[in-house]
C-alpha cells in the first residue's frame, strides 16, 4: 500500500515497514513491552562478570568505563534509528546493502552472524558454570557424586537442549515479551542477592578499604572495557524489537532504547560495586562462583540466573537464526523447514563449541573486543555516515536541477524524501510543501509572524547541514546528528576493538587469575 493509499484510508503508515520480509510484521508492542525485550537482550549473562570488571578496572574507573560504554551504546543505537529513516529499510541487512550494496550487506550480515553465534555459545558456557554446582550439591556424598550427572559436558547440552532450544522457534520477537519480564524479575533477585550478602559480609567483617582498588591503570584493566562493552550489546535486536513497536514514531524509539541504557546501568552500577566489595581481588569471572556450592542463597540465585539465561538466550539465539537465513537464502521468508534447518544448525554449533571452552571469561572477552566494538561502535558509525553522504548528494543534484528549472515541483520530492525529520505528520508535509510554493511565488506575500521567527532562526543550519530542506522540518534535528561525534564514534570502536583484542589475547595466553 502506497502513502497516499493509506492516507485516504485514515491508517498511518511507517516507512521502515518497506522491506520484503517485513510487510507481514504486526505491530503490537507496547513502550514497556518493548523496553523489557530490549533489556533482555543487553542485561542477560554480562550481569554476572560486571563485578570481575569492576577487580579488574578499579571501583571507580570502571563505573566511568560503564557509564560511557551506555552513553555510547545509545547514541549507536540512535544511528540505527537515523540509518533506517534514511534507507526506509527495517533490518541489518536491508540498511547495509543501502548503505554498501549487495557485497558489503554480505560481509556485514556474515560478521553479525558469526558475533551472535559466539555471544550464543558464551550464554551456553554461563549456564554450565551455573547448573554444575547445582547438580553436584545434589549429589554429593553419593555414589553419582563424580559421575557424568555432575560433568559439565553432560549437563551443559542436556539442559539448553530441554529448556532454550524448545524457545528458539518463534516467528515473533514479541512473543517474548512475557518471558523478558521474568528475565528482569530474575536478574533483580540475582542482584538483591549480592548486595544484601554483601552488606551482611561488611557488617560483620566491615570494609577492608586497604583491598579497595578505585583506579587500575595497569593492562589488565582493558579485560574491563571489552566485558562492559558488551554488557551494553543489544544492537543486533534494535530493529526488531523497534518494527514491531506500536506507533513506531522516533520519540517512542528513543524512549525504548533509553529505558534499556538507563535499565542496565542501574543493574550493573549496584552488582558490580557489591559484588566487588563482597570479595575484592577473588572476585570471580562469574560472580555465583565466589560462592560455596552448599550456600542456600547462592543456589537460589543460580537458579534464578539460569531461568534469566534460559529466557535471554532464544532473543539473542533470534537475531542469530535470521541473519543466517538472510545470508543463506536471501529474501526467501523465514519459515518451514528451512527455518527449522537453520536453527539447528546454529544451535548444534553453538553447543558443541561451549562443551569444549573451558574459561567462559576468555571466550567472552575475545567476543567482546572483537565483535563488541564492531556491532556496538564501528558498523551503525559507518552506516549513518555513508547513507548520510548519499542521501547530502542526492540533495544537491536535486537542488541543481531546481537551479536550473529542470523540475516544475522540486519540493515535493525533496519534502517526501526528508528523513531527517523525526516527527513530522503527512498533514505537516503539505503545510510544508504549500507554504514553500507560496514563497516561490512572491517573496512580498505575508506570511504568519512564527512562521517568519523559525525559518529566519534555522536558515543556516538549514543551508549548511542538510541543503534544500524545509526549515520547519528542521527543528526537529537532534544536535546529536552531527557527523562529527560518528566520526568520533567510529575511531573510537577501531582503536579500542584493536588494543582489547590484542590484550585478551594476551590473557588467553597468560591468563591472569579468575
Amino acid at each position: 500500500m502506497s502513502e497516499e493509499e493509506s492516507q485516504n484510508s485514515g491508517k498511518q503508515t511507517d516507512p521502515l515497514l518497506s522491506d520484503k520480509n517485513n510487510k507481514k510484521c504486526e505491530q503490537n508492542s507496547t513502550i514497556w513491552g518493548a523496553t523489557f525485550t530490549l533489556s533482555n537482550t543487553l542485561l542477560g549473562a554480562a550481569t554476572l562478570s560486571v563485578p570481575y570488571a569492576f577487580r579488574a578496572g578499579g571501583m571507580i574507573m570502571s563505573l566511568i568505563i560503564m557509564v560511557c560504554s551506555g552513553a555510547l551504546s545509545f547514541y549507536s543505537m540512535h544511528l540505527l534509528v537515523k540509518s533506517t529513516e534514511i534507507s526506509k529499510r527495517a533490518s541489518y541487512k536491508g540498511v547495509s546493502e543501502a548503505a554498501f550494496h549487495k557485497k558489503g550487506s554480505i560481509a556485514v550480515v556474515a560478521t553479525i552472524c558469526v558475533f551472535i553465534f559466539g555471544v550464543v555459545t558464551t550464554y551456553f558456557c554461563f549456564i554450565a558454570d551455573l547448573v554444575t554446582p547445582i547438580f553436584r550439591q545434589a549429589f554429593h556424598n553419593t555414589s553419582y557424586a563424580d559421575s557424568f550427572l555432575t560433568d559439565r559436558r553432560f549437563l551443559m547440552p542436556v539442559t539448553v537442549i530441554i529448556t532454550v532450544f524448545p524457545l528458539s522457534f518463534f516467528k515473533q520477537i514479541t512473543k517474548l515479551n512475557f518471558p523478558s519480564l521474568l528475565v528482569i524479575l530474575a536478574l533483580m533477585f540475582v542482584m538483591i542477592q549480592t548486595v544484601v550478602h554483601s552488606v551482611d559480609h561488611m557488617i560483620k567483617h566491615g570494609i577492608e578499604s586497604s583491598k579497595i582498588k578505585y583506579f587500575s591503570f595497569h593492562s589488565e584493566i582493558l579485560l574491563a572495557i571489552p566485558i562492559l562493552s558488551l554488557a551494553f550489546l543489544c544492537q543486533f535486536n534494535v530493529f526488531t524489537v523497534l518494527k514491531e513497536l506500536k506507533n513506531n514514531t522516533p520519540r517512542r524509539k528513543h524512549i525504548v532504547i533509553l529505558n534499556a541504557v538507563l535499565s542496565g546501568i542501574f543493574f550493573y552500577t549496584l552488582i558490580g560495586i557489591f559484588g566487588y566489595l563482597n570479595f575484592y581481588d577473588n572476585t570471580k569471572g562469574v560472580i555465583l562462583n565466589n560462592y560455596s556450592d552448599d550456600n542456600v542463597t547462592a543456589i537460589i540465585g543460580r537458579i534464578a540466573m539460569i531461568v534469566a539465561l534460559i529466557f535471554s538466550t532464544p532473543v539473542v539465539f533470534y537475531a542469530g537464526k535470521e541473519s543466517l537465513h538472510s545470508l543463506l537464502f536471501k529474501d526467501k521468508p523465514m519459515e518451514g523447514k528451512t527455518a527449522i534447518g537453520v536453527a539447528f544448525s546454529l544451535f548444534t554449533c553453538s553447543v558443541i563449541l561451549a562443551i569444549f571452552v573451558p574459561d567462559v571469561v576468555g571466550i567472552f572477552t575475545v567476543t567482546g573486543s572483537i565483535g563488541g566494538n564492531l556491532v556496538v561502535y564501528i558498523l551503525p558509525s559507518l552506516f549513518y555516515l555513508k547513507l548520510r553522504s548519499d542521501h547530502l548528494k542526492k540533495q544537491k543534484q536535486t537542488n541543481f536541477s531546481v537551479q536550473n528549472g529542470s523540475d516544475t515541483d522540486p519540493l515535493k520530492k525533496i519534502l517526501s524524501d526528508d528523513p531527517f525529520s523525526d516527527e513530522k505528520s503527512i498533514d505537516e508535509t503539505e503545510e510544508n510543501r504549500n507554504e514553500n510554493e507560496k514563497e516561490n511565488q512572491s517573496e512580498n506575500e505575508n506570511e504568519n509572524e512564527e512562521e517568519d521567527e523559525d525559518m529566519d532562526e534555522n536558515n543556516n543550519q538549514d543551508q549548511d547541514d542538510f541543503g534544500l530542506h524545509s526549515k520547519k522540518n528542521i527543528q526537529t534535528d537532534l544536535k546529536l546528528d552531527n557527523p562529527i561525534y560518528s566520526w568520533i564514534l567510529l575511531i573510537y570502536g577501531i582503536v579500542s576493538g584493536i588494543i582489547c583484542c590484542i590484550e585478551s589475547v594476551k590473557d588467553l595466553i597468560h591468563p591472569v587469575t579468575k
